[in-house]
Formats: C-alpha cells, structure tokens, sequence
C-alpha cells in the first residue's frame, strides 16, 4: 500500500509540475496536493510531443545578456530573461553547445548541439521528450518500463553533443563554479545522465550542489545563494525518502530523479529571480 500511495504521489507532482506559475505569482515551490489532477499525458500523445518543443520560438528575449566566463571549463556564458517571464541560458565551448531555457515551476527545455549533431529534451507536462535526428520518444514517469528507458538510451548512445555535454559538466563541476550559469550546465547534466544510463547522475549532482552544507561551511550571511543552498538541501533530502521508498531495482525510482530535478530547476529559477536578471 505504501509504494502504491508513493506511486500516487509521484504522478500527481509531475503532473502538477507542468503548471506555469504567472511572473509576479508568490514564489513557493510549486508543488503539492493542490496541484494533483487527474492524468493529462499520453505516451503516445502529438500534442505532447509538439509542444514541448515550441518554447524556444516563442521566448522573447531581453536585450541585455549577463556573460560568465569559466576558464578552466573553457566555457562562455551567456544568460536573458525573456519577457514572458523564463531564463535562459546559452553555453559554449570548443565544438559544444547548450541551450537551456528554464520556467519558474520547473518545467525546461534543453537543447545540445555539436557542428555535426543536435539532442533536444523537454521535461513539462509530467512527461520527458526526447529528440534526436529524426526520432523522437515521448516517457510518462508513471508509465515507463525499463524498455521504454532502453529505447532513450539507444537513441542518445551515439550522440557526440550528449558525450561533449558530459564532459563539460565535468569540468564545470570540478572547477567548483557556484555560478548560476554553471549550475545549469550541471543540472542538466544529471538530467542527461539519467535519461543515457548512467542512475547515478542526480544523487551525485545533489551531492555537489549541497557540498558547501554537508561540510559545515555554512555561508555567514543570508543572501541569495545561501537560500538556494538550504533549497537544494531540502530537494535533496526529499529525493532520499524517495528513492527509499523503492527496490532499487524498481523503474519507477527514475521518477524520483526526475522529480528531484524539477525541484532543483525551480530553484535555480528563484535563485536566478533573486539576483535581479529578470527585473524583480
């Protein structure tokens, strides 16, 4: 009964993660049993899969980028808000590229992109969308096998912009950049991980997100990056319960990770509002 009520749980957040919060709206994290609906995601549904892609088109981006340099990932940054309230970031180095832009409840679209190669996800409207040249899969949490999981891994095992994405955020990581623009690349990586194998991914990325707390440096004042410290700790404490729940043979557990990464999306977002880029 417990896994049951778990599983229950489970879909009723990711469902109610896809709810784009209005800019302005109060700044809580946006989930909970207000947000449960009935299921609205097809795994085989069009409509799905065309519109979580149509978010780059549509952002409208301010004029003024903030631009972060990282010389030790030798990557550049670029960061927008955009007028309909999402951030957006632009990362580049060497043949790689990402774009990434990131809604106030969660929900993101990520883009990677080689001269020779482009991957394309979406996480929103309690599913994740994949692309990759002429394929593309659509996974609901609630309903995903490990075949389903099998068929993302195959399509993304050839990927040159998925394998430079990965060693970017290795680099980014071991650069120990608390950049808000590093952190995205970071998260997304671990989003890329799960989804090519790789279970691991988020925990690790929890790990470094809060690694400032577990060692008891605590930073000394409140500011905007102390609070988006004491979130990610809260996320990551949750996705611990979570994945507890659970065999670890279990492919639901993958919903755990995907919940996770919301969560620590929406705070990216809050910590990004709360260092003034988008005018608040």
């Amino acid at each position: 009964m417990g896994i049951l009520i778990r599983v229950a749980w489970l879909t009723c957040v990711l469902g109610g993660a896809a709810l784009v919060v209005p800019a302005g709206a109060a700044t809580t994290r946006p989930f909970g049993a207000a947000m449960c609906a009935p299921d609205r995601v097809s795994s085989t549904s069009q409509a799905a899969v065309g519109s979580a892609f149509s978010e780059r088109p549509s952002v409208v981006l301010r004029t003024v980028a903030d631009v972060h340099r990282n010389d030790k990932a030798d990557m550049t940054f670029a960061s927008q808000s955009s007028l309909d309230g999402a951030f957006r970031i632009e990362g580049r180095g060497g043949d790689f590229a990402f774009h990434k832009t990131v809604r106030q409840n969660g929900s993101f679209t990520l883009e990677l992109e080689t001269s020779q190669d482009r991957v394309a996800f979406a996480a929103g409207d309690g599913a994740v969308t994949v692309r990759h040249g002429e394929t593309t899969i659509t996974l609901t949490p609630q309903q995903a096998t490990e075949e389903d999981l099998a068929r993302v891994q195959r399509l993304l095992a050839d990927s040159p912009a998925v394998r430079l994405s990965r060693v970017a955020a290795s680099a980014l990581q071991d650069s120990g950049d608390d950049s808000p623009e590093a952190i995205a690349g970071i998260v997304s990586d671990a989003f890329v991980g799960m989804l090519t194998g790789d279970p691991g991914a988020p925990a690790r990325v929890a790990r470094h997100l809060t690694r400032h707390l577990q060692s008891g440096l605590r930073r000394a004042a409140v500011n905007c990056y102390g609070d988006y410290e004491m979130s990610v700790w809260t996320a990551w404490l949750d996705y611990g319960d979570c994945l507890d729940s659970f065999a670890v043979w279990n492919p639901v557990r993958w919903a755990c990770s995907l919940r996770y990464l919301v969560m620590a999306e929406s705070d990216w977002f809050q910590f990004m509002s709360c260092i003034g880029l988008n005018g608040y």
